[in-house]
């Protein structure tokens, strides 16, 4: 969990150049797969009681790592499209065990809805974050 933020951190990992952020966010994206791999495959296995807390663990870090990207130092807009390709992917993998669990004869169109729907607000909610992180940008240059 903490490989991103080493990454940036420790200047011997940095290139030079600036090529820093984009070793952040290949170690961010790196991390987000394997947390999301994990929650979905132990949400949908029948066989593990591990299921909730993977998930919640999984989860957590997903949306410390969306703040981090937000609202910390370290924010980039590129780290905020990851983690919520992240979180999209925690949220629908729950619904869609949920609907195929109850909901067997129309879950395919009820899922495709519920696609469409976390789509556009994904794309809503980080329209206003590209926003928000270019007025904190810009506020900080007038400040220099």
């Amino acid at each position: 969990a903490l490989v991103p933020l080493l990454v940036y951190c420790v200047p011997a990992l940095r290139v030079r150049g600036g090529m820093g952020w984009w070793s952040q966010r290949l170690a961010l994206g790196g991390a987000l797969a394997a947390w999301s791999a994990i929650a979905t495959v132990q949400l949908f296995d029948e066989a593990t009681r591990q299921t909730l807390a993977a998930f919640a663990l999984s989860g957590a870090l997903v949306a410390a790592s969306l703040l981090v990207a937000l609202f910390s130092r370290f924010r980039d807009f590129i780290c905020t499209c990851l983690a919520t390709l992240a979180a999209n992917v925690l949220v629908l993998s729950l619904i869609a065990r949920w609907i195929f669990e109850w909901h067997e004869t129309e879950a395919l169109l009820a899922f495709a809805v519920v696609v469409m729907v976390c789509l556009g607000a994904s794309v809503k909610a980080l329209m206003a974050a590209q926003h928000y992180l270019h007025a904190q940008q810009r506020d900080h240059q007038e400040v220099l």
